[in-house]
C-alpha cells in the first residue's frame, strides 16, 4: 500500500470511530441489545400502577399492565419522539412534560407536537423481577 492511501485508510478508520464513540450511547446501545435489566419488581408496579426507570445505556423506560389483557405487561422506552425529553407516566396516560405531547397505552401518539410512536420495549417477569430489554 502506497503512503498516501495509508494514510486515507488511517483518516477514515479514526474518522469512522471517532463518529460512533461521540453517538450518543453508540457503545453502550451496541453491547446492551438484548441484554434485560431489571426496572423494578412486581410489588412495585401494583404498589403504583406502574414501573419507570432507566436501562444502562440511559434509555427512560415505562412499564405498565396492557390495558387489554391485565395479565400482560408493556413496556416503552420513554423517550419523546418530539425533542427526545423522557416522558412521564400520568393519570392513566403518557406524558411529555417539555411540550405536551400525549401517548395511548400503546404508545401511539395522542397529540402532538410528537409525530412519531414510543418504541415498544422488551418485558418480562423472572420471580418477582420485571425485566425489560431493547
Amino acid at each position: 500500500m502506497s503512503i498516501a492511501r495509508r494514510r486515507i485508510v488511517r483518516w477514515l478508520t479514526m474518522g469512522f470511530g471517532a463518529c460512533f464513540a461521540l453517538l450518543p450511547q453508540g457503545w453502550q446501545r451496541v453491547f446492551a441489545q438484548g441484554k434485560a435489566e431489571k426496572i423494578g419488581t412486581i410489588a412495585e408496579l401494583e404498589k403504583a400502577g406502574f414501573l419507570s426507570g432507566k436501562l444502562a445505556d440511559k434509555t427512560p423506560v415505562l412499564v405498565f399492565r396492557d390495558p387489554k389483557d391485565k395479565t400482560k405487561l408493556v413496556a416503552f422506552d420513554a423517550t419523546c419522539s418530539h425533542a427526545g425529553c423522557a416522558s412521564d407516566f400520568k393519570d392513566g396516560t403518557i406524558i411529555c412534560p417539555c411540550h405536551g405531547s400525549r401517548f395511548g397505552l400503546d404508545g401511539s401518539v395522542s397529540r402532538g407536537p410528537a409525530r412519531q410512536p414510543l418504541k415498544s420495549l422488551t418485558v418480562k417477569v423472572e420471580g418477582e423481577a420485571v425485566l425489560v430489554s431493547v
